[in-house]
């Protein structure tokens, strides 16, 4: 790389003020999802959802979607996570984690196709994990959600990309 291109970058990465953070609650809603399903304590898990209200809104909104049909609409966190199973739930996590995560600048590329590309990219991962039997599919599924993370830096770096 020579000199002035390093420099360029350089001063791009100067002008990101900071990285956007993931929230409090993920680290320990992670542990909680971690353990064996039959082990999960439902109770603790929803709780700990209920103080992200966009985590919470996500979840509310796919236990009452047309894709799981239920009897009568799903009101609570608690019921949401039990409508869904912990499998989906951790996965709407992920999704509304990076999602939140993510800043989209007004010229940056288009933030549906993106997540779109990095949502059927860990689907994908998760699904060819399982046939190979690799011991983690979760762990595919997430690495490849974030495969594509360096874009968002681009972007906040140079909102209209690099040249």
């Amino acid at each position: 790389m020579n000199s002035a291109v390093r420099s360029e970058l350089a001063a791009r990465i100067g002008r990101i003020q900071s990285l956007p953070t993931i929230p409090a609650v993920i680290r320990p809603l992670m542990s909680l999802l971690a353990v064996p399903r039959e082990n999960a304590d439902v109770t603790k898990i929803a709780e700990t959802i209920s103080y992200d209200k966009s985590i919470s809104a996500q979840l509310l909104r796919m236990s009452n979607s047309a894709l799981y049909a239920p009897s009568r609409p799903v009101e609570s966190v608690r019921a949401a996570v039990v409508s869904l199973g912990l499998m989906r739930v951790q996965e709407i996590v992920y999704a509304c984690t990076f999602c939140q995560s993510v800043r989209f600048e007004k010229h940056s590329f288009d933030p549906v196709a993106f997540w779109r590309h990095s949502l059927d990219c860990a689907l994908v991962s998760r699904e060819l994990s399982q046939r190979i039997d690799f011991p983690d599919p979760e762990q595919a599924y997430l690495a490849a959600l974030l495969h594509d993370i360096g874009f968002q830096i681009n972007s906040m770096i140079d909102s209209e990309g690099w040249r």
